[in-house]
């Protein structure tokens, strides 16, 4: 991934961010990312870059929240992990639509009273990551957004 000054991006360490600049320090070299929510600048290691992507579209974040009106379970099994493990990896990836995906199982689990307090936990980090990002991308404000979707 190229990144050019302005590219708006999520990563690990922030929900959303704007690439600043590449920056050298201790012979080591660092993305400059300014934490949109946060208002604070992180420098992050360039080996880190595959730990980030770039915030999609106008258009794709409307196609994929269309996943959040989903009635039936997306993907919550998986082979030796627990569900909850399942889940949080999922949450973790570096795709935008496997987080919405993620959330929309988290809260059908929750709404229907078979969520773990873990699982709980889990569904509020994702929402709030999600629809931060969501919030960048369309410009709304995030209480508005939640209230549309879920």
């Amino acid at each position: 991934m190229k990144l050019h000054s302005g590219d708006l991006l999520a990563g690990t360490q922030f929900s959303a961010g704007r690439y600043l600049e590449k920056v050298e320090m201790k012979g080591a070299d660092f993305f400059k990312i300014e934490d949109i929510n946060n208002r604070a600048i992180h420098y992050i290691s360039v080996s880190d870059l595959k730990k980030m992507r770039k915030l999609p579209s106008k258009k794709t974040v409307l196609d994929y929240l269309k996943i959040l009106t989903g009635k039936k379970l997306i993907d919550v099994e998986a082979s030796g992990l627990t569900r909850y493990q399942h889940l949080k990896n999922k949450a973790k990836s570096a795709s935008f639509k496997q987080l919405v995906e993620c959330l929309h199982d988290l809260h059908l689990l929750r709404t229907s009273k078979q969520a773990s307090t873990s699982e709980v936990k889990l569904y509020n980090s994702t929402k709030k990551k999600l629809f931060e990002e969501v919030s960048i991308v369309l410009g709304q404000p995030l209480e508005e957004l939640e209230a549309a979707y879920l």
